[in-house]
């Protein structure tokens, strides 16, 4: 499944197209965030204020509640392993993202971030190895 496929979707007509691929599918609303989680799978969706998806994340590794996603779901990610992966096809990131720790819960992941076309896309890596945990692509049109 290519998750690219849901961006300027409705959410509720996602989460209906998902529940027809996926066993456990877990809707959640907070405030006017959306979110469509497939925690076995290791991916979600998610749509600001208006309904309509603009990010999905998908989880190479097992972290944060999320297995570790199938290779089809990585689409033209399946390639990236760690930081080196990364570097190699896209060259230096735009930007880096820092981990941020608040006392109670586990820090985040810090990450790299890059802008390519209409998307901003995020990798997030563990420190101690490298080890990409997480891609988020993000539509910069919705």
């Amino acid at each position: 499944m290519d998750l690219n496929q849901f961006f300027g979707e409705n959410i509720i007509l996602a989460l209906n197209k998902v529940k027809e691929k996926f066993d456990y599918v877990e809707y959640s609303k907070h405030e006017q965030e959306e979110y469509i989680n497939v925690m076995e799978s290791g991916f979600f969706l998610y749509a600001k204020e208006g309904g309509v998806i603009n990010s999905f994340r998908i989880y190479l590794v097992s972290a944060e509640g999320f297995s570790s996603s199938p290779m089809d779901l990585r689409s033209a990610y399946s390639s990236i392993e760690c930081l080196d992966d990364v570097v190699g096809l896209f060259g230096d990131p735009s930007a880096t993202i820092r981990s941020i720790s608040i006392p109670g819960i586990p820090p985040t992941f810090p990450g790299y971030l890059y802008f390519e076309k209409n998307y901003k896309v995020a990798f997030h890596y563990r420190v101690e190895d490298g080890k990409i945990v997480s891609i988020q692509k993000t539509d910069l049109r919705f």
